[in-house]
């Protein structure tokens, strides 16, 4: 919301990354409705996934681990960005897997030192 108002006070159009909470989404179809120039964007995990990944046994939680994180279930993004009440959004779709994340730390260690 502080964004939206941001863009707002200073006549900017404003694109907001990585929506993951319902709120943010509310605020967003509500400065779209209200007239201002605004977009957000998701991702897929945060449509597909709760805060119960964290819990599955050896450790298989902490590959989930990602900024910002994953929500619980009740504060979840339910609808890509607003969809049902048609405020344009987008969705990436470019998987990250865990091994995929393990080799880009490696890549970014060896070039480091």
């Amino acid at each position: 919301m502080r964004a939206l108002m941001m863009a707002r006070l200073h006549g900017a159009t404003a694109y907001i990354v990585h929506m993951t909470c319902r709120e943010s989404v509310e605020a967003l179809v509500r400065a779209k409705l209200e007239g201002q120039h605004c977009y957000g964007e998701t991702c897929p995990q945060y449509l597909l996934l709760d805060d119960r990944v964290f819990t599955k046994p050896d450790f298989e939680g902490a590959t989930y681990v990602m900024s910002p994180p994953i929500r619980p279930a009740h504060l979840a993004t339910t609808t890509p960005c607003g969809a049902d009440s048609r405020t344009a959004c987008s969705i990436p779709s470019a998987p990250i897997t865990a091994r995929s994340r393990w080799s880009r730390r490696r890549w970014a260690r060896t070039i480091s030192h």
